[in-house]
């Protein structure tokens, strides 16, 4: 009985801490059943396959503790989990997803860590995001090797900061730091963007600059790894950095809501990169709706990327059409179509990966039957 009373009082005392220091625990399941086809090399035939995909599927902690100068500090601690052996993100270290401390308070949020790129959050954490996210990442557009918002990316080493909404205006911008610069080239990544919403009318407007970056390299900020003062690297290590390297992207996105559950919206981003030596630029659209009606909701995307890195023919189109089924307020089912289409020179891919080619003007297919379930 007294072992049986000192558990208790332990296990109480366990979460009163957690509740004192107001610790939620929260995750998100994300899981797909598909059929997906790749085009073969020659051109002709469809060779399909049934594959069980993670959608990002991840788990965390976050919580905060008031100040008594004002304000609060902020914590989160995001980790990826795979719910099967494909899709995901790859990367399921611990605190691998946006991990962090900060301040906030009536003048903003400051974050320090690994945070995504006010670049990437104008999309994917605003009132844009209704829009241009996806119920499921198999119907992706956007991110590296997708066909538009190339320069989304996740900085590892960051800081972060998001005004408070004047009049539905917002700023955000993000820094991120080159951890071991004096190994390498010094090559930080600065990005900054604005947000409206009001009226029905949704806008943002992105921009983005990484320096001794060529555009291969800019889609995730690492430390420098041990280049050399003449630009050589050091043997079985490969260059993240490029002296004299430059890429900047701007990115315009625009949306309606009207009254009877339609929006309409639509996206333009224009890259231009300069490896040291020669420089090229290219655009990115997307054109973007979706429709409410009671707990169902339909979304249909077309992206498409122009002549990549400047090389003619090197484009492709992304296009799905998706259907959610809202069940709960925490779980949902969906079906997606999707189609990939590469032009001669191009190899773009779906954000899952479950559409990635293995060598330029390869198409995909995929339907996907999934659900998602948050807690």
């Amino acid at each position: 009985m007294k072992k049986t009373l000192i558990v208790a009082a332990l296990g109480a005392a366990f979460v009163a801490q957690f509740a004192a220091a107001e610790v939620t625990v929260y995750g998100s399941i994300r899981e797909s059943l598909e059929y997906d086809q790749l085009k073969d090399a020659g051109g002709k035939d469809y060779k399909g396959e049934v594959q069980l995909i993670d959608q990002s599927s991840r788990f965390g902690f976050k919580g905060s503790d008031a100040l008594d100068i004002g304000g609060k500090v902020i914590w989160q601690i995001e980790s990826a989990i795979k719910t099967s052996g494909n899709g995901g993100t790859g990367n399921t270290t611990w605190g691998g997803r946006n991990t962090f401390g900060g301040w906030q308070g009536d003048w903003g949020t400051v974050r320090f860590g690994n945070y995504d790129s006010a670049y990437k959050t104008l999309l994917t954490s605003s009132d844009l995001s209704s829009l241009f996210d996806n119920f499921a990442d198999t119907a992706d557009y956007k991110g590296k090797g997708a066909v538009f918002a190339q320069l989304n990316s996740r900085l590892q080493n960051s800081v972060s900061y998001d005004s408070p909404k004047f009049g539905g205006f917002q700023v955000r911008g993000s820094w991120g730091l080159d951890q071991n610069a004096q190994e390498g080239n010094n090559s930080p990544i600065y990005a900054a963007s604005a947000l409206y919403s009001g009226y029905g009318f949704v806008g943002g407007l992105g921009y983005y600059y990484s320096d001794n970056r060529t555009f291969a390299q800019t889609t995730g900020l690492s430390s420098a790894d041990h280049i050399n003062a003449d630009n050589s690297v050091t043997p079985a290590v490969k260059a993240n950095t490029t002296s004299g390297a430059s890429t900047w992207a701007t990115n315009l996105a625009l949306g309606y809501k009207f009254d009877f559950g339609l929006q309409l919206g639509g996206g333009w981003e224009h890259i231009d990169s300069d490896d040291g030596k020669a420089g090229s630029d290219w655009d990115n659209y997307a054109v973007v709706g979706n429709y409410k009606f009671g707990q169902f909701e339909v979304q249909g995307v077309y992206a498409w990327s122009k002549d990549q890195l400047g090389v003619s023919d090197n484009s492709g189109a992304q296009a799905s059409l998706g259907l959610v089924y809202y069940a709960t307020k925490q779980t949902r089912f969906y079906t997606y179509l999707v189609n990939l289409d590469n032009d001669s020179k191009g190899k773009f891919k779906n954000n899952s990966g479950s559409l990635t080619p293995d060598y330029v003007d390869q198409d995909g297919f995929a339907f996907s039957l999934g659900l998602r379930t948050d807690f």
